[in-house]
């Protein structure tokens, strides 16, 4: 199975018109076998709902600097594109973000290889049967992870798991989760990590309150839309006791089912259409070709990292 995070692809291939251009191939490249499922972020979050700082630091990038604005504004053109592509199949939910859509299959699918074009590090808290790439086919793992972090922590990161705490202890600057280990204190972290309990001894060193809500933005799928409106305490309970995923799966089978047979169905109808002409139409060639032609590289490779991994 093949996921590719709409919004990754964007960013790589809608900010600079002179890569834009070489979309055509690489959309061919994805559908040709039997059609990757392209994963959308919806206009609206559940995370934002619950807490309204939530990526406030995306959106205030933008303020007072046009060049990155026109930037976005060019990705969001090439995210209309990949929408409105009869021959790509779309998935996009309310509420919910790509990651959660592609923690949503493995769920539905933990038996199966998944493998996913996009650099979200959120995503490395999954199973290890998922595995993700760049574009260039450049694989992002747990330790191209954990090489990001300080270079005390780094040695201590090293399952999905691991992955999990990191984000919601050390927070995400990108996404404007707030980090709980004061400066300097990075031994606090590391205590965490070893600990026989350590979302316990986060809680002891924290506080309860801001290790639920932390995790709650963090853990993936986002909990929220499937079960009956749990608390951040009742998510964290079932990280502490290892259930989250023993909890929550049975809870959206169901829901997983819908909304994922309309998309497999879209997938099987749409990869034979996808053998016919790669080009596109002319319409499709001019939305791409938008925007400014000198996009600074080094500007664009930057917002890509900010992103996905923010700054540690």
């Amino acid at each position: 199975m093949h996921l590719v995070d709409g919004g990754y692809v964007s960013w790589t291939y809608g900010v600079d018109a002179r890569k834009a251009s070489a979309w055509d191939t690489a959309k061919w490249a994805f559908s040709k076998n039997n059609g990757a499922i392209f994963l959308m972020d919806s206009s609206s979050s559940y995370r934002e709902d619950f807490y309204p700082d939530y990526k406030s630091r995306r959106r205030n990038q933008y303020i007072d600097h046009p060049e990155r604005l026109e930037r976005k504004e060019r990705v969001d053109r090439f995210k209309e594109m990949i929408r409105a592509d009869p021959t790509l199949a779309i998935a996009e939910v309310e509420g919910l973000e790509a990651d959660d859509l592609i923690a949503l299959y493995s769920l539905m699918y933990p038996f199966q290889d998944i493998t996913v074009t996009g650099i979200d590090k959120d995503l490395l808290q999954l199973r290890p049967r998922i595995r993700l790439f760049k574009t260039d086919q450049e694989e992002v793992t747990i330790k191209t992870f954990a090489n990001r972090m300080q270079k005390t922590l780094a040695p201590h990161i090293h399952t999905p798991h691991d992955v999990l705490l990191s984000i919601a202890i050390m927070g995400d600057h990108s996404d404007s989760i707030p980090r709980l280990v004061p400066p300097r204190q990075l031994e606090l972290f590391i205590d965490v990590l070893h600990h026989p309990d350590p979302w316990g001894r986060a809680i002891q060193l924290f506080g309860y309150d801001e290790v639920a809500r932390n995790c709650y933005l963090t853990v993936l799928p986002w909990p929220g839309t499937y079960l009956a409106k749990p608390t951040p305490a009742e998510v964290l309970d079932w990280l502490r006791q290892d259930h989250y995923t023993y909890v929550i799966a049975p809870a959206i089978e169901l829901y997983l089912r819908k909304i994922m047979k309309e998309v497999t169905d879209h997938v099987r109808r749409k990869a034979s259409e996808t053998r016919g002409n790669p080009r596109g139409s002319e319409e499709q060639h001019r939305a791409r070709s938008g925007g400014k032609e000198e996009a600074d590289a080094k500007d664009q490779a930057k917002d890509q990292e900010a992103e996905a991994w923010g700054e540690w």
